[in-house]
Formats: C-alpha cells, sequence, structure tokens
C-alpha cells in the first residue's frame, strides 16, 4: 500500500513521501506502517494547511485501495498527480465538514396502526452552514 511505485508517486505529489519512507524503514507491513504514521501524526498536510496529515494519510490509503479495485476491473485509474489531486479533494471536504456527531436521540420511529409515515433524506445544521 505505501511502497509500490504507485503509491510511492502519489505521496510525493501529496508531499508525504518522506514521512512514508521514514516509516516503512521500520516495518513494510501496510497496517504497521498505517499505524505508526496515525500514531506519531498530529501535523498538517505539507500541501494543504486545513487538512490534517491522518486525514490526508487515511483518506489516500483508502483511494489508493479503491483505484487498486478499479484497476483489477479493468477501470480507469487516473494518474498519480490526479489522484493525488482527488485525495486533497475529499480530505479537504473532510475537513470542512468534519466528522459527523454521534447522538443517542432516537431519530426514527415506528408509525401507530393505520397510519403512514413519509421517510425523506435531508438534513440541516443549525450553525447557520444550511441543509441538505
Amino acid at each position: 500500500m505505501f511502497t509500490c511505485y504507485r503509491a510511492k508517486q502519489v505521496s510525493r505529489a501529496l508531499g508525504i513521501l518522506d514521512i512514508v519512507e521514514e516509516v516503512t524503514r521500520i516495518d513494510r507491513s501496510g497496517s504497521i506502517v498505517l499505524e505508526e504514521i496515525l500514531r506519531r501524526s498530529n501535523n498538517k498536510s505539507p500541501v494543504l494547511g486545513h487538512v490534517g496529515l491522518k486525514e490526508l494519510i487515511v483518506v489516500g490509503s483508502w483511494y489508493l485501495w479503491w483505484q487498486r479495485r478499479e484497476f483489477v476491473k479493468d477501470a480507469y485509474v487516473a494518474p498519480p498527480a490526479r489522484s493525488a489531486f482527488r485525495i486533497q479533494a475529499i480530505a479537504s471536504e473532510f475537513g470542512v465538514v468534519g466528522p459527523k456527531a454521534v447522538t443517542n436521540e432516537i431519530l426514527w420511529r415506528k408509525t401507530p396502526k393505520n397510519t403512514y409515515k413519509l421517510n425523506v433524506d435531508a438534513s440541516f445544521s443549525s450553525d447557520e452552514t444550511g441543509g441538505a
């Protein structure tokens, strides 16, 4: 996941190749490398200052895995520079939106007998960012 030629090209485009190479000297197992990077990195992305390095690396790992699946299915896989751009966009979007808050509140209830309920997919944020 981190040491193949393509992964290194994407890491270089993301500005994280030095970090990845440093950690892969310790262990080459993908899960160990990912754990070590996440354990020690509290920095921001070298390319996107508003995105955390952890978020960038996790999104990048997921994206490379997804592209590998597409490649196996003979689907188009973007060049490494474009992949890095897409990874940055996804990680940046996460940084703006942030993780969803977990609530213990019950959002759906079974309707009483002889009644109908129409469920819709929508959301609203009270912090003035709008709804969807």
